[in-house]
């Protein structure tokens, strides 16, 4: 049988509750009742019970000021609010207190027994057996992993802080973030990494160290000294790095988060190590970087400006892969020459690589559906990539498979000339010219005029008019819109050039092709 304290100024209520519920019934019984909370607490040090029913606005000490005056003394005692205002503030805070339910007046006799029922099952399962050492551990995570993304009260973490050792008495805190390279590891040599990372809070009392629900190792680092300095943890975990290393050849990556001077900011050290988890990209694994040092350097450049993507296009035109493979690696080599250079620049330039291959493949005619509708993905992919490595080897890939397409495709045509063919074939009804593809595709007007005749075998203009009076036909016999129409969609601005250009290639004007056609 569990006790229960009844505690509100209106005698009436706490009469009412006496006769509201079958309190034998279901376990309880009620052992003392209080006008007021100062009353409440002075009958609780005479007769501590298990359950507390309180109402929130009572003379002398109030619901939310007598819970806290109790959990003090006992942190095991279950509390049931009770409130005639429906306000979010008395809300909040009496769930930030751990009450097991807030309920309203006029009381619900339903909500009311089903929360009896509920906390008097919460008093058996605690009475059964204590938590075991795994138990323990599982909610120590989920307190710290709170802690870190701010979404528990100060008065909760501080009540569990002493039962599952977490040190909320250090002058300066830093969240730290360990990524551990997962690829190719055996999850026992990961566990075992772990584990040993863990065994440094038996070194270090302020020390805590847990999985968060990235994947990721943090731990948050406790100090009293003067502002921990960055180069001390540094040191620290670049010692564990190398620990993790020869002991079970696991590569990690650390970042430093900010240093806050209260256990209640934790949140804003964790979120800015959790930004600085995208430089891994830069730095690769077993290194360790710091917050502090990366927004010190306040002089960001525009280096993306400054890389030029001219040599690395031109080597695919040329179908030389390894020509575009050494422009891939000079590219990536000046990026990572600046100090300034960050990952998100290191993407975009990518991504610009990615969409010049794409691109290209368009203007070679060796795109299809698939292949253009694959171009998000990648761009995704590109985005998702950690390391260095697997970024330069993705772009190599991509663009030594367009050269094998182009290869394919082809035959003894060059490039150039695959462009310019596929430019008339999506063009051909604007103003198009030697002069015009020259300047577009640099290359000298009367040079293109002549390999275009030569591997085409037929001249530049003569190409040109057969597209567009190919297109002009197909329209004609097609469709019913006007000649006129038709002539400026394929190109002509003229329409009676453009009745003599198709007479001379069809034999017939455009006005008797379409009345040779079968409705």
């Amino acid at each position: 049988m569990y006790k229960v304290l009844l505690a509100d100024d209106e005698a009436l209520i706490i009469n009412g509750l006496k006769n509201l519920i079958d309190w034998e019934e279901i376990g309880l019984s009620i052992e003392s009742t209080a006008l007021n909370g100062e009353e409440a607490l002075e009958k609780f040090n005479e007769n501590p019970v298990d359950i507390i029913i309180t109402d929130i606005t009572m003379p002398k000490l109030n619901g939310l000021e007598l819970i806290k005056a109790v959990k003090s003394i006992n942190d095991k005692v279950k509390f049931i609010i009770l409130s005639g205002y429906d306000e979010f503030s008395y809300a909040k805070q009496a769930l930030c207190l751990g009450i097991e339910n807030y309920i309203l007046k006029p009381i619900n006799e339903e909500e009311l027994q089903a929360t009896l029922l509920n906390t008097a099952e919460k008093l058996n399962k605690a009475q059964k057996k204590p938590m075991d050492v795994k138990e323990l551990e599982i909610l120590r995570e989920n307190i710290l992993y709170r802690w870190v993304v701010n979404s528990i009260s100060s008065y909760e973490l501080e009540e569990r802080s002493s039962v599952l050792n977490i040190d909320l008495s250090c002058d300066f805190y830093t969240a730290n973030i360990i990524k551990l390279n997962k690829d190719g590891q055996s999850t026992d040599n990961l566990r075992k990494a772990y584990e040993y990372i863990k065994e440094f809070e038996k070194i270090h009392k302020g020390l805590a160290v847990f999985n968060d629900l990235e994947g990721n190792i943090v731990a948050v680092y406790g100090s009293n000294e003067d502002e921990t300095s960055e180069e001390k943890l540094s040191y620290f975990f670049e010692d564990i790095i190398k620990g993790i290393n020869s002991k079970f050849s696991v590569d990690a990556f650390v970042t430093l988060g900010s240093t806050e001077k209260n256990f209640k900011e934790v949140y804003k050290s964790y979120n800015a190590a959790l930004e600085m988890q995208d430089y891994l990209l830069l730095h690769g694994y077993n290194k360790v970087i710091s917050y502090k040092h990366y927004k010190e350097e306040d002089n960001i450049k525009d280096i993306e400006k400054n890389i030029d993507l001219v040599e690395f296009r031109r080597a695919i035109l040329n179908k030389d892969g390894k020509e575009a493979e050494t422009c891939i690696d000079k590219v990536y080599n000046k990026l990572c020459s600046h100090e300034d250079v960050t990952p998100e620049i290191l993407q975009n330039v990518s991504i610009k690589m990615m969409i010049i291959i794409r691109k290209l493949a368009s203007e070679l005619n060796v795109s299809n559906e698939e292949y253009d509708k694959d171009l998000k993905k990648l761009i995704l992919d590109i985005c998702n990539i950690k390391t260095m490595e697997k970024l330069k080897s993705k772009i190599k890939k991509e663009s030594l498979e367009l050269i094998d397409r182009v290869n394919k495709n082809s035959g003894d045509m060059s490039p150039v000339i695959q462009q310019v063919l596929s430019y008339i074939k999506n063009n051909y009804h604007e103003e198009i010219s030697l002069k015009t593809l020259s300047q577009k595709y640099n290359i000298n007007p009367s040079y293109l005029g002549q390999i275009f005749h030569k591997e085409v075998g037929e001249p530049f203009s003569d190409f040109l008019n057969k597209v567009k009076n190919e297109k002009a036909k197909e329209l004609l016999l097609t469709t019913n819109i006007k000649v006129n129409d038709i002539a400026k969609m394929v190109g002509y601005v003229d329409t009676s050039y453009f009745y003599r250009k198709f007479k001379d290639y069809f034999g017939v004007s455009p006005s008797t092709l379409r009345g040779s056609k079968n409705y």
